[in-house]
């Protein structure tokens, strides 16, 4: 009995077709460049907005997935239009915009996964860096991007300076900007990295989640996207429910002493005046580090010699330059 039965199992072994013992890689089963993932629910209003400016950027090396959590408006007659642009539609009660998010990247068959919001601009050249670099750097798991920010009229840049290590530390999360409008997830890395967490600091907690499990993340100068910000956006509308989230990723992940001296940061980045004391107090300092010689006393400078006095001139001048003007902020290197 046992030769017949291990001779059945060595005959079904043999039946195997070779090309499915070839060994291959998780990459290797991508059948889309970009997998852009729309999540949405009950903003119809928004969505024709949506679809017009996807003709910008998606080819027909991409797709599109839609994630709707159970609209009850015309959400689904406003999609229909747009039919041939759409390849995966869901509609079914979800928990939160993550977790939306989650169910488009199970569905995705792109190399990369790319989150789409209904109410932010994507510049299509700074896309095409992005995945540029990811392909240029296959060691980076998840990307995040440059690009602006605009509230009540207001508009600033989302950027980190040349020589900034963003990545090497969980603290680099909580001491620059960032937001999960600039993502560029690798799916392969999934099995890594895992899906985001279901919070209201969903995109901040993905990134520190990324790094604690061993993941490369890694903030790149490359203007992608433009976040118009409103009543109706989380860290608006649930600021304080937001903020909690915040302090509760940052007690977790980092040490002691850093989780007091951001909830100290945070106390005064909520109000205006003691925010733009403090800028103003850091770049002076800066300065000041770069140039100490600006610490001289005028009364003591009219006693230095004609040769060094010019040396301090300069260096004067230098350090007004390189704190007020940049070159070239969306050069597109690694920060």
């Amino acid at each position: 009995m046992c030769r017949v039965d291990t001779q059945i199992v060595i005959d079904r072994r043999a039946q195997v077709p070779e090309e499915l013992i070839k060994p291959t890689r998780l990459s290797d089963h991508s059948t889309k460049r970009v997998s852009f993932v729309l999540t949405t629910m009950n903003r119809a209003s928004r969505l024709d907005e949506v679809f017009e400016a996807a003709g910008t950027y998606l080819t027909p090396d991409d797709e599109f997935i839609v994630i709707d959590g159970n609209s009850t408006d015309h959400t689904g007659e406003v999609l229909s239009k747009y039919s041939d642009r759409i390849s995966v539609f869901v509609s079914e009660p979800d928990v939160s915009a993550a977790h939306a998010l989650n169910k488009g990247m199970l569905l995705a068959t792109g190399k990369y996964i790319r989150p789409v919001c209904d109410d932010d601009i994507l510049h299509p050249k700074g896309l095409e860096q992005a995945i540029q670099v990811m392909e240029d750097n296959p060691e980076v798991d998840l990307l995040l991007c440059g690009g602006t920010k605009e509230r009540e009229g207001v508009i600033w840049d989302v950027w980190l300076p040349p020589g900034t290590r963003y990545g090497e530390s969980l603290e680099d999360v909580f001491r620059y900007t960032g937001t999960g409008v600039g993502f560029v997830i690798r799916r392969c890395s999934l099995p890594l990295i895992g899906l985001v967490a279901t919070g209201l600091a969903s995109d901040k907690d993905y990134v520190l989640q990324a790094q604690s499990r061993g993941g490369t993340v890694r903030f790149c100068r490359i203007n992608l996207f433009h976040h118009r910000m409103h009543a109706g956006s989380v860290s608006v509308s649930q600021s304080s429910g937001w903020e909690a989230d915040n302090f509760r990723l940052a007690k977790l992940y980092t040490s002691r002493s850093f989780y007091y001296r951001y909830r100290v940061m945070r106390f005064i980045q909520v109000r205006p005046k003691l925010w733009m004391a403090y800028k103003h107090f850091k770049r002076n300092l800066e300065v000041v580090r770069k140039n100490p010689f600006l610490l001289i006393p005028r009364s003591v400078k009219t006693l230095i010699p004609g040769r060094a006095k010019s040396v301090l001139r300069r260096n004067e001048n230098n350090a007004q330059v390189t704190n007020n003007e940049i070159s070239d902020r969306w050069d597109g290197g690694f920060s």
